[in-house]
Order: structure tokens, then sequence, then C-alpha cells
């Protein structure tokens, strides 16, 4: 039987969020196909991928307006 072991205690104030890179949609979703490319996934799947990408951007840009800074 194994005991377990007590983890070290973290002041409240100490813990830091993760802090992630400012990116735009169209730097977001190059990064996703890069990924999905070395994952092995084929061209045609990969070209779906950023069609389907490309709608929910226009969508966003026609009903979210506030937001077309981030999507540039």
């Amino acid at each position: 039987m194994s005991l377990k072991k007590r983890e070290r205690r973290v002041p409240v104030g100490a813990r830091t969020m993760k802090q992630y890179p400012e990116l735009t949609f169209d730097q977001a979703i190059d990064l996703v196909i890069v990924t999905k490319r070395t994952e092995g996934l084929r061209e045609r799947t990969l070209a779906d991928y950023k069609k389907h990408f490309g709608y929910f951007v226009d969508w966003v840009r026609e009903f979210h307006p506030i937001s077309n800074t981030l999507v540039n």
C-alpha cells in the first residue's frame, strides 16, 4: 500500500496564470493546420478544416463585429 505524498501548499497569491500568445484567427488556424499536418492528416482533410474554419471566421465577422479586431 503506497502512501499519498503531501503536496507543498502554495500561498493563494503566488499562483500564476498561464500566459498564451495573442494570435489572430488566421494565425491560430494556420497553427492548427500545421499541427494536423504533422499528425499525418490527408491534404483533403486539411483543406476541409480550412474551409470550415473560414466559415466560422466569416460568421464571427458578420454577427460579432466588435471582435473584428481579433479576426484580422
